[in-house]
């Protein structure tokens, strides 16, 4: 498909940079910008299904399309259903006068990364060896970019265990159902058994698991803890290794940056980054829940190239100090607050199903009649950011973008600890009805506060959702919990 979109765009005179290998998804907004392009097209599925297939697209500013563009492009689209006709010869996209190799963009990308977000090449050599990390590449492309994002920070790549079943890229994905590092431990089977040979055999704890979904623009983490039971992995969620990216080193300016509100997804935040750019401030760090982080000023999408290395230096450093990760997160909940969050899906295969599930929340079509209680917990706001309302609003309209084309709202309970929020949403690239949750506590109040948001998960889920008496599909790890009586 991608010989195809550059085929057509020469032939309507458009100068193509094209990668004539497979490519990590963030090397396509690198090179746009570099050349100034005027968008940018990746042909990639990312860590859906093996059946999926996905196009995705950027604006000039080097990040995803927002409103207006989307709809335009949708609406031209509409209007050029005819297929152009093109002899088989202009699918030889090489021997154009207007086509450029993008491989060239490559190494200066990774002279970026080191010289922008390297900041001890020195330590990461000595503690190559001393901090082996185990690496998957979930069936796709990250292995040779992570391997030389490891080699300008001076990892080196001696000390990174390939998982070799998933190292090569592979369309079929034939030893996980679904390549995506969000799906926690599932997912990682195979790192961790690789993570348990290679500590046996090197006589070392390995102390870091490492992966990327098969684009290799989302980072997924996991280390090695000690449980009452023996050993185990505890796996970040996106919100953690945001917390510990955020606070890391020079990283730490961001508390004193303005923040405000903004849409769901890289596509805003990239537009956003992009617009503060424009007006002098340097936008040093941005990430979403679902392990996308975009690290300094080298491309403005989700990057999981460069917050592969940037985490490895973080990690080490810490462990020169004595510390571990895990421990170091415990540390930033003591200083700033406990915030914890919980978040998971079910899957509904009928779009009508899922349109009268957010319905019934509204108390029927048109209406603004949301629950006052879930369970024994008082509801004290709603947002819904697809019919454009806010209780808590004087005008009563969010502050928020629409989130047109799918389901969004959300919950406030402000008497739950320090604060607690929900958030119901359908996904909009898989037939996925997704729930967000935060909750705000004190730090020394970690098991309780666990506890709590469970229990208030679980209400606005059953209550809202209903898994079980609407047929939904549930992931094996929330199962049990729920699906019980």
């Amino acid at each position: 498909m991608a010989r195809h979109v550059a085929a057509v765009c020469l032939q309507r005179g458009f100068r193509v940079f094209f990668y004539s290998d497979f490519v990590a998804t963030p090397l396509v907004p690198w090179c746009l910008e570099q050349h100034g392009c005027c968008a940018g097209v990746m042909v990639t599925a990312s860590h859906n299904p093996a059946a999926d297939n996905g196009y995705k697209l950027y604006w000039g500013n080097g990040a995803q399309i927002i409103p207006p563009h989307d709809a335009r492009i949708a609406a031209l689209i509409e209007e050029n259903l005819e297929p152009w006709s093109l002899p088989t010869s202009q699918f030889e996209v090489e021997d154009h006068p207007l086509f450029q190799d993008a491989g060239q963009c490559l190494e200066a990308y990774f002279s970026r990364i080191q010289s922008r977000l390297c900041l001890h090449q020195v330590q990461n050599k000595e503690w190559a060896e001393k901090y082996p990390v185990v690496y998957t590449a979930m069936h796709g492309v990250g292995r040779r970019f992570v391997e030389r994002a490891f080699d300008a920070f001076g990892h080196g790549r001696s000390s990174l265990h390939i998982v070799q079943e998933q190292a090569e890229p592979d369309p079929l994905f034939p030893t996980v159902a679904f390549p995506n590092p969000e799906e926690g431990k599932g997912a990682l089977e195979l790192a961790f058994r690789e993570a348990d040979w290679a500590g046996a055999s090197c006589r070392l704890a390995t102390f870091l698991v490492i992966a990327n979904d098969p684009d290799a623009d989302r980072l997924g983490l996991a280390v090695a803890e000690r449980l009452p039971a023996g050993s185990g992995w505890h796996v970040f969620t996106g919100n953690e290794l945001g917390s510990l990216l955020g606070h890391w080193d020079r990283l730490h300016r961001l508390l004193q940056v303005p923040r405000g509100p903004g849409g769901t997804g890289f596509k805003w935040m990239g537009s956003r980054s992009a617009e503060l750019r424009a007006e002098g401030v340097d936008v040093i760090f941005a990430f979403e829940e679902a392990i996308g982080f975009c690290m300094g000023d080298v491309v403005k999408d989700k990057d999981g190239v460069a917050a592969a290395a940037v985490f490895v230096e973080m990690a080490k450093q810490l462990a020169s100090e004595g510390k571990s990760c895990l421990e170091h997160l415990a540390q930033l909940s003591d200083s700033y607050g406990l915030f914890l969050s919980s978040n998971s899906y079910v899957k509904s295969s009928d779009a009508a199903l899922t349109r009268r599930l957010f319905e019934r929340q509204r108390g029927g079509l048109g209406q603004r009649s949301y629950c006052k209680e879930i369970g024994r917990f008082q509801v004290t706001g709603i947002r819904d950011l697809t019919t454009g309302y806010d209780s808590r609003t004087s005008d009563g309209r969010p502050e928020l973008p629409l989130n047109v084309g799918g389901e969004m709202i959300t919950y406030y309970f402000a008497d739950v600890e320090l604060g607690a929020v929900v958030t119901l949403r359908t996904s909009g690239t898989e037939p996925k009805i997704k729930w967000y949750s935060e909750m705000r506590s004190a730090g020394d109040r970690r098991q309780a506060c666990g506890a709590l948001l469970e229990e208030l998960v679980l209400a606005v889920v059953r209550q809202l959702l209903d898994p079980v008496g609407n047929g939904l599909e549930v992931r094996p790890e929330d199962h049990a919990l729920l699906t019980a009586a």
